[in-house]
């Protein structure tokens, strides 16, 4: 029979060490050098550091009807042999919004 190697639990308990090391041995008072958040809008500005427009490509519109191709997938009247994927976000569902955002907040989710 065959024993088994205790590298990766040496390597796991080696991981945990080194993290109990660091959160017991770096000072607290690091904590102390960041600058309360004042603003509770949770809007990102144009332009500002969490402005990731740049990075992604310019939306195109579409100028098609979906439908489901014969394969079962998403695709367009126009190419219903190509297959469509569509990247998006859920919204969360809570009991202030009454489970549903306003016509506002829905336009600046859009």
């Amino acid at each position: 029979m065959k024993k088994k190697s205790r590298i990766p639990s040496l390597k796991l308990s080696t991981c945990w060490l080194a993290f109990l090391f660091y959160a017991v041995c770096v000072p607290s008072s690091y904590a102390d050098n960041w600058a309360p958040v004042k603003d509770s809008s949770l809007m990102i500005e144009p332009g500002s550091i969490l402005d990731f427009s740049s990075l992604l490509p310019a939306l195109k519109p579409i100028k098609a009807r979906v439908i489901i191709n014969p394969a079962g997938q998403f695709a367009f009247d126009n190419q219903p042999d190509v297959a469509q994927r569509f990247l998006i976000a859920s919204l969360p569902v809570g009991l202030n919004n009454g489970g549903f955002p306003s016509h506002e907040i829905s336009d600046l989710y859009g």
